[in-house]
């Protein structure tokens, strides 16, 4: 599950006031699942998670349940796609 959360005041895009958006490189999405220990009866909460790359991995790697929170609606188009297509 991603979901979108612009937490601003109302009318305040919060988005123009959080540094660069960026993904964590793969091999840091399978490091993170690999020193976290993690296992099927788990589930991850990932907050800033991007593209969803981390919950994605997690998910394929020990077959947890996990929620990707994003706060950039581009960002969290991205990783919606990219559970959905399961990648």
């Amino acid at each position: 599950m991603i979901r979108d959360a612009n937490l601003g005041p109302a009318g305040i895009d919060s988005s123009d006031h959080l540094g660069p958006v960026s993904a964590s490189p793969q091999y840091v999405a399978e490091a993170l699942v690999y020193f976290a220990n993690l296992n099927a009866e788990d589930v991850l909460f990932d907050l800033g998670c991007n593209d969803g790359r981390v919950v994605t991995t997690a998910s394929r790697r020990v077959g947890l349940k996990g929620v990707g929170v994003e706060i950039d609606s581009k960002a969290a188009a991205k990783a919606q796609h990219t559970v959905i297509k399961g990648k």
